[in-house]
């Protein structure tokens, strides 16, 4: 049953049962965060004092103390829950959350509920300069609040949504709230007044928020053909354009290789490429059995995993031939389920795949096609070979789409989160878009198929904003690899579809390898912010295990560093000191400075291979000062060509 007929069933089938939301946060244990009798994880800043008579905790401050004396965790919580009792005798005090010190009068930025004898308690006051951003109704606060009298307080902080209770019932609450996302808890003790308060009961327990993922890869899609990667591109991207409207955009991202299978194999392992070996993806399976990639990881947390699209990761005896069966696939690798081809759609033979099985054998043959006015391997490019009766080049961005659309719905309306992986065959060769797109870029055959692309994104966007779960779901769109486009089309169309970097795909230049990538997730990235930190495929894994707060299991992603802290704050500190691409790793990266071990564009674009000239061995590019690599460092800076090459053979 192909993937499509079966996830519609299935989608039925979860919807009549299905009876609690699947996006909402597991809650851990609760946990005290006092511990009557010691302060112990706590820390205090001067003002006041706390002590404890009993299992209470009390906090005193004459009026003449005019600071702010304050009981701070030394932990820091993200998203959670919060209950405690309190007592007010006198003076005004507050629960704080997601805070950090500063020198300001109040001590800390962050959140406080509001602790007095007014019927301002279970407001929220945001510290960091918004002042009161909820105030509760003071006739409803005198229905359920006695001052002086032993009163609980829950306090939610859920993604970007904050509620406040008392006495079980909601006194504010904030949506979508632009405000701080972690930080400490604390106890106040307020200034310039005499004070006396209370608590007890004070417990948490940390909600793990388990986002859905939907990673989309392009094929053969370059830095430069999205508007919002350059302005100048002449092909409508509008859905790539959206989610960097609401997400956040990566200028400095990369393929761990620049072209198909060596990408694919670091993306869904962690794993730099080079750590592999040779690939042979058309006699075995690229990834070995046993190894740990996004998809078992996920699997193995619970996730129902899906992919739809071009594997190019290998099966066992390759699938030249397909039998009944096609082992060492995506559902030998952690995904559920799978439809999709083999490879790229211009290397036989064609034919669908759905789980393990052809959709129909490849029993026919079809000859070679190619687009005059251009190379032998652009425009409508396939090779000769087999075909599947009824397989048509170009139906299948869309029959991928209508797929991957049908599998998302279905994901979404399970009772646990979800992963699917999309890997469009598109713009890839043969650049086939359907009549709806013909004419519409300035980039001819290439620019209208990117521009379909576009489209088929856009169409799975909309089916997860019709499922709900949107703000429940981290997207990642990106691609594999630089297009191919060479220096005579982009001056044939005016178009750069690597933006401003030198070469296309396969080069060890930054126009085969820097990518344009888009992460959107509404709970932690803030709409319209620009990372300029480097990234790379393979922190894909440690970046989905951390948002769903899972360990790596010992050996898998080595190559993997979390980019959670970029994704909340685009100007933290880098999460990698190194990065090495290509599948020969002749390409290494630190900081500014790009090492490159040959001479030559190592791949697609001339000269591909030159000859070393006396000591002149190498490349080298400062790419602050000369993101075009034009100027070759290699003679000039012998002292950083030694470190980065050190550092290239420590992580052999």
């Amino acid at each position: 049953m192909p993937i499509r007929r079966f996830l519609v069933f299935f989608t039925f089938v979860l919807q009549a049962f299905t009876l609690v939301l699947h996006g909402a946060p597991q809650a851990d244990e609760w946990q005290p965060l006092l511990t009557p009798g010691t302060l112990d994880g706590w820390h205090t800043a001067p003002g006041g004092s706390w002590e404890w008579e009993d299992d209470v905790l009390v906090g005193k401050s004459p009026k003449s103390e005019t600071r702010h004396g304050l009981l701070i965790s030394d932990a820091r919580y993200t998203d959670f829950e919060a209950r405690l009792e309190f007592r007010t005798v006198s003076g005004c005090s507050g629960f704080y959350f997601r805070v950090d010190e500063t020198e300001k009068s109040t001590g800390v930025a962050g959140f406080q509920a509001e602790v007095d004898p007014s019927f301002e308690t279970g407001g929220l006051y945001e510290t960091g300069g918004r002042a009161w951003v909820v105030k509760p109704d003071p006739e409803a606060m005198r229905a359920i609040y006695r001052p002086g009298e032993w009163t609980e307080m829950a306090v939610r902080a859920d993604g970007r949504d904050v509620e406040v209770r008392v006495n079980g019932q909601v006194t504010a609450e904030l949506t979508d709230d632009p405000g701080r996302r972690e930080g400490h808890f604390a106890l106040q003790l307020h200034g310039d007044q005499d004070l006396h308060v209370e608590f007890r009961n004070v417990r948490v327990r940390e909600l793990t928020r388990r986002p859905n993922v939907l990673i989309v890869l392009a094929d053969d899609m370059g830095y430069g053909d999205a508007h919002c990667f350059d302005e100048r591109s002449k092909i409508p991207t509008p859905h790539i354009d959206r989610l960097a409207r609401e997400g956040m955009r990566f200028t400095d991202a990369h393929a761990p290789g620049a072209w198909c299978v060596p990408s694919r194999y670091g993306l869904l392992t962690g794993r730099y490429p080079f750590r592999k070996g040779g690939f042979r993806p058309g006699r075995e399976p690229v990834i070995d059995a046993g190894r740990v990639t996004v998809a078992s990881l996920l699997r193995a947390a619970g996730y129902g995993t899906a992919m739809v699209g071009k594997w190019h990761l290998g099966f066992e005896g390759g699938a030249a031939s397909p039998g009944a069966e096609l082992r060492g696939g995506p559902l030998d690798r952690g995904f559920q389920r799978f439809f999709g081809i083999h490879a790229s759609l211009d290397i036989p033979p064609y034919y669908y795949i759905d789980g393990r099985a052809p959709l129909a054998p490849p029993t026919e043959a079809v000859g070679a096609s190619a687009t005059e006015g251009w190379t032998n391997i652009q425009g409508a490019f396939w090779r000769a070979g087999k075909l599947a009766p009824g397989f048509v080049h170009a139906d299948v961005l869309g029959r991928f789409t209508r797929e991957a659309t049908d599998a998302l719905r279905a994901l979404a309306a399970a009772d646990e989160p979800f992963f699917l992986y999309v890997a469009l065959a598109s713009p890839h060769t043969p650049w086939l878009p359907s009549k709806a797109f013909a004419g519409k870029s300035g980039a001819d055959l290439y620019g209208d198929f990117v521009a379909e692309t576009d489209a088929a994104l856009g169409t799975l966007l909309a089916a997860l904003d019709e499922s709900g779960v949107a703000d429940d779901t981290l997207v990642l769109f990106t691609s594999d690899n630089g297009p191919v486009w060479y220096p005579a089309d982009v001056e044939r169309f005016g178009h750069s579809a690597t933006g401003p970097w030198r070469g296309m795909k396969s080069d060890s230049w930054e126009g085969g390898h820097r990518m344009p990538f888009v992460v959107r997730w509404p709970r932690e990235v803030d709409a319209g912010t620009v990372c300029e930190r480097t990234v790379c495929f393979t922190d894909v894994m440690a970046t989905l295990a951390d948002a769903a707060n899972l360990a790596l299991p010992e050996g898998a992603g080595e190559d993997s560093r979390s980019m959670l802290p970029l994704l909340r704050d685009p100007s933290a500190p880098p999460t990698r000191e190194v990065t090495v691409l290509k599948q020969n790793a002749s390409v290494v990266r630190a900081g500014r400075w790009k090492l490159i071990t040959h001479l030559g564009s190592g791949g697609f674009s001339r000269p591909r291979k030159l000859e070393p000239a006396g000591e002149l061995k190498g490349q080298l590019y400062d790419l602050e000062a000369d993101p075009g690599e034009t100027t070759n460092l290699w003679s000039a800076k012998p002292e950083i060509v030694a470190r980065l090459t050190e550092l290239l053979a420590q992580l052999r």
